[in-house]
């Protein structure tokens, strides 16, 4: 039972790090894992929804009329919820199509804006555990003076701490943070052009009635 030996010595190094590190260290741990949890999230959702292919012009026509698609994902979800809400009139129907790509894109940024800021929250965490680390230090020092290191110490290991911990979490939410921005804009990307498809689809879709078309052309 190697591993739970080690995960048992991992845990009373992360505890001695909290008590080292004072009452500033508890938020920096919650936003530590507040972010990783988002991160994980984020990461599944893009990779689901970059598992499923934009189909072909064929298959999406074939879609539009049978009302069928396989896989079912995101992209047989938005073509369903675009089949039943669709008027057959074009500029209606591209309202509609724009609104639910929109909404698409914006569930695949969600939460990538509080990544960014709870990976920014946490350096400003860092210097303030710096801060109050250095205050005791000096109250330390005007009590008991510099003969007695242990005091003056935790105060510098307090500052410290905080300092590396805040750190530590800010620079690799950073990194996710700007990764996973970039993921979902090259997403967005490929909604805008299924957009496209879909809507080309729909001004040469039969079933659209010609007055219609006529009115919103005018």
């Amino acid at each position: 039972m190697e591993w739970s030996a080690g995960l048992l010595d991992l845990s009373r190094e992360a505890l001695q790090l909290m008590r080292a590190g004072g009452k500033i260290i508890v938020p920096i741990a919650a936003i530590s894992l507040w972010m990783w949890f988002l991160i994980l999230y984020k990461l599944m959702q893009l990779h689901s929804a970059g598992r499923e292919r934009v189909i072909s012009d064929r298959g999406l026509r074939k879609a539009l009329q049978e009302q069928a698609l396989q896989p079912q994902g995101w992209l047989a979800e938005l073509l369903a919820n675009f089949y039943e809400q669709r008027s057959h009139c074009r500029e209606v129907d591209r309202r509609l199509l724009h609104s639910l790509l929109q909404k698409k894109a914006a569930e695949l940024r969600k939460y990538i804006p509080t990544i960014l800021v709870l990976a920014s929250i946490a350096p400003l965490l860092g210097l303030l555990g710096t801060v109050t680390g250095m205050i005791s230090t000096f109250d330390a020092i005007s009590r008991i003076g510099t003969g007695n290191p242990r005091p003056l110490a935790s105060g510098i290991s307090e500052a410290l701490i905080t300092t590396q911990c805040g750190l530590a979490v800010a620079i690799p939410g950073l990194i996710m943070g700007t990764f996973l921005l970039r993921r979902a804009q090259r997403f967005q990307g490929r909604l805008e052009g299924l957009g496209m498809k879909l809507y080309r689809l729909c001004q040469s879709d039969p079933a659209t009635p010609p007055n219609c078309a006529g009115q919103n052309e005018a």
